[in-house]
């Protein structure tokens, strides 16, 4: 057992009708009465497991309250309940069905609307604060508008890119591309396994240059590392970003919140992403904070400083 703050880790799994779970709950060691705030539910991004994403996150924050960092389907430990018997990876057939399919986003919508049902009987769950990080930030907008979500914290969302649909429209095509070029790796031949990791390598590559352009190309190796552990999961979740904004683009131009909320974005991402977060501080209950030297890997880079901003918002909202 870890302990972060006054908070110990402990695995967590639950099955719904459509996933099998698998994440962390950190649980505080304060009693029921004393606990202050609702649960926090932490998404994490497309590709890389929610524990990797959000733990130095977590750690800074030291809240006295449960926090749970759960791994969305095909990410991490979780998977469609359809998949576990291709032990996560599927076949050339049912990747290319997923790829060209049109309810991969929705399937993840509502994959976590059941996790939340499931955490109503287990863990006693009614309102709780929800934070998401990219692809996880793209599904807390949908989920705050279907759960008794109290609050919303959205790090670089995948959905908020641009003001400008035209954008939004392309980005889908490119996930498409990208995530089509995942998949076509997915099962290969031992004498083509070189190829296989040229072409995934590229793949990833092109994928940093969309969400990360000033990234420090010198650690490019430790982003490609650690995107290729994840590699079925990023096609997955670029394919469901991808439908996303092909069906919501004229939506999330215009998109607001209906509830008290903090966004981030990083100082080296793009002028058109701070331009359209900075529209949420046009509602007296959201601030937008930009985070210094920090592109879309901020939550990597930055942990501390994202935990203190949450800490403080959540202050800001009472007991």
């Amino acid at each position: 057992m870890k302990f972060a703050g006054r908070m110990a880790s402990h695995p967590f799994k639950v099955s719904t009708d459509s996933v099998s779970f698998s994440g962390t709950l950190y649980s505080t060691d304060v009693t029921i009465s004393e606990i202050k705030q609702p649960p926090l539910l932490l998404l994490h991004g497309a590709g890389v497991a929610g524990q990797l994403t959000w733990q130095y996150i977590v750690h800074f924050l030291q809240s006295e309250r449960d926090v749970l960092v759960i791994d969305l389907p095909q990410m991490g430990d979780s998977y469609f309940l359809e998949n576990l018997a291709l032990s996560g990876c599927p076949t050339n057939e049912v990747a290319a069905e997923i790829v060209s399919g049109s309810h991969l986003f929705d399937r993840y919508i509502d994959s976590v609307s059941e996790l939340y049902d499931a955490l109503k009987v287990k863990l006693g769950w009614q309102s709780f604060d929800l934070a998401g990080y990219s692809f996880g930030g793209l599904l807390a907008m949908h989920l705050s508008e279907r759960l008794p979500v109290r609050s919303l914290i959205l790090i670089e969302p995948a959905a908020l890119m641009s003001d400008d649909e035209g954008v939004l429209r392309r980005r889908s095509e490119d996930y498409h591309s990208i995530a089509e070029q995942l998949f076509a790796n997915t099962e290969i031949a031992s004498s083509q396994q070189d190829q296989s990791k040229v072409d995934s390598d590229q793949a990833f590559i092109r994928f940093l240059d969309i969400v990360s352009p000033q990234r420090q190309r010198s650690l490019d190796d430790v982003a490609i590392k650690r995107l290729a552990n994840e590699r079925e999961g990023l096609s997955y979740g670029l394919t469901a970003v991808a439908q996303a904004l092909e069906s919501h683009s004229q939506e999330y131009v215009g998109w607001r919140s209906t509830m008290p909320g903090l966004a981030f974005v990083g100082g080296l991402s793009s002028e058109a992403m701070k331009a359209r977060l900075s529209k949420l501080s046009e509602d007296p209950r959201w601030q937008v904070i930009e985070v210094p030297s920090a592109d879309h890997g901020l939550v990597y880079v930055k942990p501390k400083d994202i935990a203190r901003a949450m800490r403080a918002f959540y202050s800001s909202l009472g007991e």
